[in-house]
């Protein structure tokens, strides 16, 4: 919080005024519903109720992107709870918690797989989109990084090969997703593993 708030707050605060000029009366009401979401870390609860997320009318939603944000904030409640239960009340360590973490990972994934499969409608496509569940998957791929650093430390070699696979992954991922694609579900592995990737690599030097 005392890394993200100030900058989120500041461009909340920023934006507020900029439309209080600029929109009409019915879309500032309608600003002013986003702008409560966005500091309260909902906003992509809020937004996935409206619309998609490459909808046109979205060009006048100018906190759509607080959206991640909101789903990072909504982790960030819930995994360090889980990881007290196992680790105090359960007594797990190490590799026990890198299990669950694992698991808790891989369930999110199917989630994605049952939505994707499940012939939901079209709008399962914006839910696996915004809703945290869907994507703590990813979050699990980074959390996992924890446990392999010890592994690659010092390994400058390695290192080297993690980091242009990273980047590789990563920039695939920039050149040839756009707003067809169902995301996240195993497109997002793409991205997410290439940023574990470069983050491991941080002895890298070519």
């Amino acid at each position: 919080m005392r890394r993200l708030f100030p900058a989120l707050f500041a461009t909340l605060a920023v934006t507020a005024g900029v439309a209080i000029i600029v929109l009409s009366p019915g879309m500032l009401a309608k600003f002013g519903a986003t702008l409560a979401a966005a500091a309260l870390s909902v906003s992509n609860i809020l937004f996935w109720s409206q619309s998609g997320y490459f909808d046109t009318r979205n060009v006048l939603k100018p906190l759509l992107h607080t959206w991640s944000l909101s789903v990072e904030e909504q982790f960030y409640l819930i995994w360090p709870a889980l990881l007290w239960l196992l680790m105090s009340r359960w007594s797990m360590r190490g590799a026990a918690v890198a299990g669950a973490l694992i698991a808790v990972g891989i369930a999110s994934f199917a989630l994605n797989a049952l939505w994707v499969f499940g012939n939901f409608g079209e709008k399962a496509k914006f839910a696996i989109f915004f809703l945290t569940p869907f994507r703590v998957f990813e979050f699990a791929i980074g959390g996992v990084g924890f446990f392999l650093l010890s592994a690659v430390r010092n390994r400058v070699a390695l290192q080297e090969v993690f980091m242009a696979l990273g980047l590789a992954l990563i920039g695939y991922s920039i050149a040839t997703f756009d707003g067809t694609l169902i995301f996240p579900y195993w497109y997002g592995l793409l991205p997410s593993v290439g940023a574990l990737l470069v983050i491991l690599s941080g002895q890298s030097t070519r």
